[in-house]
């Protein structure tokens, strides 16, 4: 199965769309942005399925857990000011992605764990 980033999958799957609306009445802007996640859905599954795929990099010093939509990182910021971008937001983070409601953003087994640090989320070796 052919491994992509997230900007060629965003260029196949699509980016989310954004739609601008104005009420005169109230003299206010909306802007509703939307994306279909179907995709994503689907890649996890397979990489959960592939038997071959265990999510680590060559070297093996960095492990592909999940793989989040656009869309998915928009709702947490908006909703709950989870900026996934923020190291001190990554426990959030880890808490969604170990959270069942969210067991489809996940590409691999086990439990992320409730401490990490930034070694485990940035690969860095200090």
């Amino acid at each position: 199965m052919p491994k992509y980033g997230l900007i060629e999958n965003l260029e196949r799957w699509g980016y989310p769309t954004e739609k601008y609306s104005y009420d005169q009445e109230a003299d206010r802007m909306t802007v509703d942005i939307s994306q279909n996640y179907a995709p994503f859905i689907d890649y996890n599954k397979r990489l959960l399925r592939d038997a071959d795929y265990d999510g680590y990099t060559p070297s093996r010093d960095l492990q592909r857990v999940a793989t989040i939509p656009p869309i998915i990182i928009e709702k947490w910021l908006r909703e709950e000011n989870i900026n996934i971008y923020k190291d001190e937001d990554w426990p959030k983070v880890v808490q969604k992605l170990d959270d069942p409601d969210y067991r489809w953003l996940r590409c691999s087994d086990g439990h992320i764990g409730k401490k990490p640090t930034r070694k485990f989320f940035r690969g860095s070796t200090t």
